[in-house]
C-alpha cells in the first residue's frame, strides 16, 4: 500500500500495477460556513473540538458573537447560565451538546442539531428575587400601588394616633410641638 502523490511515484520510478494505492482524501468541509463557540466543561479538551471544527472547515470563535451558529455546551453549565449561555439565549444561538460534532463527522454532513439541544436552554435567565432587609418594608409593585388608590396625607398628629403610632416611635421634636396632652394620648392606644 501506498500513500497517493507524486512524491510517492517519483520514489519508486516503477508502474504502480498490481499495488493498492490509498489517497488521503482532504476532509469533507461539512461546518463551512458554520460558526461554533464552546462554554463549559467537555468531556473532550476543547482544543481537540475547536481543531475538528477547523479541519471540517467551520469557524471557531472564542465569544458568542452575531456570527455563531452553536454554541457547544453541557447540561450543567447551561443550568448555571454563564454570559456565553446568556448571550447565545437572548441571540436565538443553538445550544448543543458535545456529541452533536460526533455525529456530524461520523455521517460526514451537517445533521440536524434538534435532538442535541439542551434541555433549558430555550430558557432565558431570569433575575434573582431580592429580599428586603430586616426591618425595612419591601417596595410595593406599581400595579398594587394604583390599586391602593391615592395616599392623603395630614399634618393633624390625631391621624397618626389612630394609625397605630406611639409617642415611642413619634419624634420629640413632633410630641413637643403637639403638648403633653397629645402625646398621653398618643401613648394610650
Amino acid at each position: 500500500i501506498l500513500q497517493c502523490g507524486p512524491a510517492s511515484r517519483k520514489r519508486t520510478q516503477e508502474p504502480l500495477v498490481g499495488v493498492l494505492e490509498v489517497c488521503a482524501m482532504p476532509p469533507k468541509a461539512i461546518f463551512k460556513g458554520q460558526t461554533f463557540a464552546f462554554s463549559g466543561k467537555l468531556s473532550q479538551p476543547r482544543k481537540e473540538h475547536e481543531e475538528l471544527v477547523a479541519k471540517m472547515g467551520g469557524v471557531v470563535s472564542q465569544t458568542v458573537i452575531a456570527s455563531v451558529t452553536f454554541l457547544v455546551s453541557n447540561e450543567a453549565d447551561v443550568k448555571a447560565c454563564p454570559a456565553k449561555v446568556a448571550t447565545a439565549q437572548g441571540r436565538g444561538i443553538p445550544i448543543v451538546n458535545e456529541g452533536y460534532l460526533g455525529v456530524c463527522f461520523a455521517a460526514k454532513k451537517l445533521v440536524p442539531h434538534a435532538k442535541f439541544v439542551i434541555k433549558g436552554s430555550g430558557k432565558k435567565r431570569k433575575a434573582a428575587a431580592v429580599e428586603a432587609p430586616a426591618g425595612k418594608k419591601a417596595r410595593v409593585p406599581d400595579e398594587a400601588a394604583a390599586a391602593a388608590g391615592p395616599v392623603t396625607t395630614t399634618d393633624k398628629i390625631e391621624d397618626a394616633a389612630v394609625a397605630g403610632l406611639s409617642a415611642s416611635n413619634v419624634p420629640a421634636a413632633v410630641a413637643e410641638s403637639v403638648g403633653s396632652a397629645t402625646a398621653q394620648e398618643l401613648t394610650s392606644n
